[in-house]
């Protein structure tokens, strides 16, 4: 019995050993730091920004080589792309620093919050904030032909998408205002017969991706 007790006891040491040094291993690793944020008021003076990015990019400068600087992008364009160049102008920390945001498509990137100036360790996780903020959209373009003989009119409409590694599966849903979809539903081209319609517009909803995105394209086709 007593050494049951003791053998017990002993477990319950080796157990919370065992604990606090994963408590202390956690609280050892490195964590990004918040530096400095460029509220939606600093955006209406880019000397206030100015200050604020090279601030932050001299304190970088004194961090270990490892550690890196991400600055997610404000929604405001100009300011933006202002950021970028204050970046670009330091060659020395330039490849040190990442920048979140779509600059050259501002729709596609939602930031209310002004921009954040991380500094992020080496083993450090990355802010969530600078990853899920970021939303890449894909591209729709396309077209219609008319392909005409003696029985009937076809028309043929293809969507176009261009998207990134990110999505994995495209789906797509035809519509068409007049006529009827005899090939293609779900597929990237249909073929609609015409009837007797004069004007016949689809419509496809592409799914897939970020639902923040936008996701659908109309092609028209007047027939003489």
């Amino acid at each position: 019995m007593r050494t049951n007790i003791i053998a017990k006891v002993f477990a319950l040491v080796c157990c919370s050993l065992i604990f606090t040094s994963a408590i202390a291993a956690q609280e050892k690793k490195p964590q990004f730091l918040l530096v400095d944020e460029i509220t939606e008021s600093d955006e209406r003076d880019f000397q206030i920004v100015a200050v604020k990015v090279q601030s932050f990019l001299d304190r970088l400068a004194k961090e270990a080589a490892t550690t890196k600087g991400y600055i997610d992008i404000p929604s405001n364009i100009e300011v933006g792309a202002k950021i970028k160049s204050l970046v670009d102008e330091n060659t020395a920390l330039k490849s040190r620093v990442l920048l979140w945001g779509e600059l050259k498509h501002p729709e596609r990137y939602r930031n209310s919050l002004g921009a954040g100036l991380f500094l992020v360790p080496q083993g450090a996780e990355i802010p969530a904030r600078c990853i899920l903020e970021a939303v890449i959209c894909p591209t729709i373009n396309g077209g219609s032909s008319i392909i005409e003989n003696n029985r009937t009119t076809v028309l043929i409409f293809t969507a176009k998408v261009e998207v990134g590694d990110e999505v994995s599966e495209i789906i797509y849903r035809w519509t068409v205002s007049a006529g009827k979809i005899i090939k293609g539903q779900g597929t990237p081209t249909i073929k609609v017969e015409a009837a007797n319609a004069k004007e016949i517009t689809a419509v496809v909803e592409i799914n897939g991706f970020s639902p923040d995105c936008p996701n659908t394209k109309s092609y028209t086709i007047k027939i003489q």
